[in-house]
């Protein structure tokens, strides 16, 4: 099996995206995943039985050592399939049976590949999914970036930032704690 997982997510299954997925998947010898073939719900705070195809999901994904999520830039968000994977994750962390699946996750590794318009990949795009790895103890590895016109050049950007996330991480959890 592949050290690579390539989970992209796309309002168009064969458009740019999946482009840019698939030629980063033949450099870095990944698999790719269309995460919109899944069927998976919102997070529910009651804790009700999801009946989708998360946990089945993530059993597959925790195979791998390297996650990267590729979505198309959506007014500097990422797709409703990726913001819901997210949010489920939330079910591994309520649920005491899950946590030590949740626990591999520390030893993972997740980068992020986006797609726009933009000669280069946005910062605010990236947060999310830098401060998402960082508090699920994933290391966070690189950001790729390929330009919707130029779906096969993937451009790298900066490496993992820790120090500046952690900066970002101590003045947005003051802003909050003062709130």
């Amino acid at each position: 099996m592949s050290e690579y997982i390539i989970i992209f997510s796309s309002a168009r299954r064969k458009g740019n995206t999946y482009t840019a997925a698939k030629t980063l998947a033949s450099r870095l010898g990944a698999q790719t995943l269309y995460l919109d073939d899944y069927k998976i719900n919102a997070y529910d705070y009651e804790a009700a039985q999801h009946n989708d195809d998360f946990t089945e999901l993530m059993e597959k994904l925790l195979k791998f050592e390297h996650w990267v999520f590729a979505s198309p830039v959506y007014w500097y968000n990422t797709t409703i399939g990726i913001k819901n994977f997210f949010d489920r994750i939330t079910d591994y962390m309520d649920d005491k049976q899950l946590q030590p699946q949740l626990r591999q996750l520390r030893k993972k590794h997740m980068s992020v590949l986006s797609t726009s318009n933009a000669i280069e990949g946005v910062d605010a795009f990236v947060a999310p999914f830098k401060l998402t790895a960082d508090y699920l103890g994933m290391s966070f590895k690189a950001h790729y970036h390929a330009r919707s016109n130029k779906p096969n050049k993937i451009t790298i950007f900066g490496r993992s930032q820790r120090p500046r996330m952690a900066r970002f991480n101590r003045l947005f959890h003051g802003v909050m704690i003062n709130k």
